[in-house]
């Protein structure tokens, strides 16, 4: 009670990866996806040099709604969630197939349950896979979709190219598969989604799943301009809906040299919310450049100001 928040954002998928989620989904069983959603299992017993982790029934251990649980917990301290969500899917269509959690080559993912998985020579092969390394987990999912959109015979490299007909399946498998199961079964407790690689979303696909099934759910998709904030997907015709609701408001990360830790690039983030019109930011902003990524701090001139003009779409 009384707490100095009302929303908090957090990962329905596992961070920016697209290929984990912190709740079950139904279709991941089906394909036998291992280890791409939690389980209650022991992992005193099941470790990265336990040979058998690759090979022990799964299936014999529960699964673990992590998010349901969250969802509970916030639910009783009265702050509202928003869904993170990494709209490159299980296909990985930004980072590729390499960074898949259980790719021999992903360090982090391989000690963090990607050892779960069967990614040997024999089975990468079985796969499709030209070399003895893959991801299970990328693979059967990529195979499952061309399947299911009958896209026959399909290069699994298409996955990759920009606007592929098995790429275009793939975006729209995580619409009307992955997230359309989550939106439906959470319903009107989850508040708002946060769609990190934008640019990789099916946005009228994504929009029809959220609006049928939690209408009043916000969204905002991580693509476009970070400074100034502003709408960077306005309406396309007056009084649609088919837009994002709220700034995604991406922070520029530290990096050496431009924007050190004690560096203030940042801060027009702030300065946008002050020269807000009664909190709503538009698309049409002076100045117009995307400020995160000046080479040099450009809120150092006195003459500084961040305005916006009243038109189209807050």
């Amino acid at each position: 009670k009384d707490l100095p928040i009302s929303y908090v954002i957090v990962g329905l998928s596992s961070g920016a990866s697209g290929d984990r989620y912190l709740s079950p989904h139904p279709k991941f069983i089906e394909l036998g996806i291992r280890a791409s959603t939690p389980k209650d299992i022991d992992l005193f017993n099941y470790t990265s040099s336990n040979p058998e982790s690759k090979t022990v029934d799964l299936n014999q251990f529960d699964d673990i709604d992590v998010f349901d649980d969250l969802l509970t917990e916030m639910a009783k301290i009265n702050v509202k969630v928003i869904a993170y969500m990494a709209a490159q899917g299980p296909a990985m269509l930004k980072h590729g197939e390499a960074s898949a959690f259980d790719h021999p080559d992903s360090t982090v993912g391989i000690t963090t349950g990607g050892y779960f998985s069967d990614n040997s020579a024999s089975d990468c092969l079985n796969l499709g896979a030209a070399s003895d390394k893959c991801s299970p987990s990328v693979r059967k999912w990529v195979k499952w979709v061309a399947e299911h959109y009958n896209i026959s015979p399909y290069n699994f490299d298409d996955a990759y190219v920009l606007n592929s007909n098995l790429q275009v399946a793939l975006k729209h498998a995580y619409a009307n598969i992955v997230l359309e199961y989550y939106v439906e079964k959470y319903g009107d407790r989850i508040a708002g989604f946060w769609f990190d690689q934008g640019g990789f979303a099916n946005k009228t696909e994504i929009f029809r799943v959220i609006r049928k099934h939690n209408p009043t759910a916000i969204i905002a998709y991580a693509s476009g301009a970070k400074i100034p904030l502003r709408n960077n997907h306005p309406a396309t015709t007056v009084g649609s809906d088919l837009m994002e609701d709220f700034t995604f408001g991406h922070m520029t990360p530290h990096k050496g040299g431009y924007n050190p830790p004690d560096g203030c690039y940042n801060y027009g983030m702030i300065l946008s919310a002050e020269s807000s019109l009664d909190g709503y930011v538009y698309k049409d902003v002076s100045p117009s450049n995307d400020l995160s990524q000046a080479t040099s701090n450009p809120y150092l001139a006195n003459d500084f100001s961040i305005k916006y003009e009243e038109a189209g779409s807050p």
